[in-house]
This record gives C-alpha cells, sequence and structure tokens, in this order.
C-alpha cells in the first residue's frame, strides 16, 4: 500500500524561508551600523562640549583685561587655544574663541561686560560646539 502522505518542508520551502531570514539579518546588521555611527556622532558632540565648557569656565576666572583678540590666529579673528594651553581638548579638535562685543554699561567709558563666543571644530572642520559666554568687570 502507497501513501502521499509526506512529511517535512521541500527545497523551495526551505529557500524560501533561508531567503527571508537573510532579509531579515541584513536589516539587524544595517540598524546596528547606524546605532555605531550614531553613538560616535554623539561622543564627539560630548566631547567637544566638555572642552568648550572646560575653557568657558578658564574665561570666568580669568582677569577681565587678559581676554581679548590680540592673537587671533584665523581668518575670521578667532584664537586658537592648543592643547599645551588646555589639555581637556580632545585629539583631533580644534578649539577656538573670539571676543564678540564689548560693551560699557555704566557710561563710564570703560567696558564692563564682553561676550565671547568659544566653538570646537573636528579635523574635518565641522563644527561640533558653539557656545557664548558673557565675562563681567569685576
Amino acid at each position: 500500500m502507497k501513501t502521499d502522505n509526506q512529511n517535512g518542508f521541500s527545497l523551495l520551502e526551505l529557500m524560501i524561508a533561508l531567503s527571508i531570514l537573510a532579509v531579515g539579518i541584513l536589516a539587524i546588521v544595517s540598524m546596528q551600523i547606524t546605532s555605531i555611527q550614531g553613538n560616535d556622532s554623539a561622543m564627539k558632540f560630548t566631547d567637544a562640549n566638555m572642552a568648550a565648557q572646560t575653557q568657558m569656565e578658564l574665561f570666568l576666572m580669568a582677569d577681565y583685561n587678559d581676554i581679548s583678540n590680540d592673537g587671533a590666529s584665523t581668518a575670521d579673528d578667532y584664537t586658537e587655544v592648543t592643547n599645551a594651553d588646555l589639555d581637556a581638548i580632545p585629539e583631533g579638535f580644534t578649539l577656538e574663541y573670539r571676543v564678540i562685543s564689548e560693551s560699557d554699561l555704566d557710561s563710564d567709558g570703560t567696558n564692563d561686560i564682553k561676550e565671547i563666543n568659544v566653538r570646537v571644530k573636528d579635523n574635518e572642520d565641522k563644527t561640533r560646539s558653539d557656545i557664548t559666554v558673557t565675562k563681567e568687570r569685576e
């Protein structure tokens, strides 16, 4: 007696199932790569912000007259801070600052307040942090 009752999967069904599995795995790998790139970018922003914050704290502690554009070294009048000046600058980053404006608040002929812009760029010249701080004369 012969029966046509077959158990198991055919080769075609197995190939279709494996193709669907492969597409799913490729989608997961793509998401993993995107996640790693996003984490790297976030780490660069965090490092840049930490360097800018450190420089701003130094400006707040510095004497009012010591902060100027006298050492401007870029085409747009920013002064570059090197790792020798500030060891908080991460490898591959450039920290620059510029006094944006000075104001005489009490009209006595001397400037009482400075606005200072601090920016951090990566080695691709992409600005990763751009922060402004205000320094008052004491």
